[in-house]
């Protein structure tokens, strides 16, 4: 009886850890937008302060977009992956308790600073550099990415995405 419990306990904290590897991301269009001061990454005199908005917006019927500067200053693109796949409809309070890590557009912002602020300091791969930005390594860290879409009547769609955005 023992070994059952602890091969269940060990099955329960393996897929924590992986469903822990996932990052969901929150697309509300009614967001407020995240206003910041880009000075910095523009190599600009921080007292002739530039200020950038980041929203969310929808592409089309396939994608999303999170705008600057979540990715090394262009919009993160994601595309549903794989075209036409299925997702799931649930209401928010359900999506809430499911997916209690899930990141709105600022708090993704704030994870991603560290990673934004490496890249401005250090030279852009080119297209033909294999390695990446630092950006885009924290995203490609995650085993999937899924967008959580709220929808009218307290309800949401939950659906697969890959980043479509590449240099």
């Amino acid at each position: 009886m023992k070994k059952y419990i602890i091969v269940l306990l060990l099955i329960a904290f393996v897929s924590n850890a992986y469903a822990q590897n996932d990052l969901y991301l929150i697309f509300d269009v009614n967001e407020p937008k995240v206003t910041k001061n880009i000075y910095k990454y523009i190599r600009n005199n921080a007292n002739n302060p530039i200020v950038s908005t980041c929203a969310v917006f929808k592409i089309g019927t396939d994608g999303y977009c999170f705008s600057y500067p979540f990715y090394y200053g262009l919009d993160l693109e994601l595309g549903i992956y794989p075209p036409n796949t299925p997702f799931q409809i649930m209401t928010r309070t359900q999506a809430a308790a499911l997916y209690p890590n899930a990141m709105n557009a600022a708090q993704l912002d704030a994870a991603m600073q560290v990673h934004i602020d490496y890249d401005y300091t250090h030279p852009l791969p080119t297209r033909n550099d294999p390695r990446t930005s630092a950006t885009i390594s924290y995203l490609r860290g995650f085993a999937n990415i899924y967008v959580i879409e709220y929808l009218p009547r307290n309800q949401v769609k939950v659906v697969k995405v890959i980043i479509s955005t590449w240099f």
